[in-house]
Formats: structure tokens, C-alpha cells, sequence
């Protein structure tokens, strides 16, 4: 029971940054390296 409860959150918690990841085009802006810095500045 413990393992099926430790992997409900943990694949809530992916699920919620792919969703963000996804609501702020972050893979539209992965084409190429870039730095967190980069990254957050666009």
C-alpha cells in the first residue's frame, strides 16, 4: 500500500510539470542548448 501511494504522488507531480512545461511552450524553446538564465529571460 505504501508503494502504491508513494507512486500516486510521484506521477502527479510529473504529470504537473510536464503540464507547466507544456502551458509555458518550454519545449518550443529546447530546440537548441540553452542556460537557465536563457531560458528564463524568454
Amino acid at each position: 500500500m505504501k508503494n502504491k501511494l508513494k507512486s500516486f504522488f510521484t506521477e502527479h507531480w510529473k504529470y504537473m510539470a510536464v503540464s507547466t512545461a507544456c502551458k509555458l511552450n518550454l519545449f518550443d524553446h529546447l530546440q537548441e542548448p540553452k542556460s537557465a538564465q536563457q531560458l528564463a529571460q524568454q
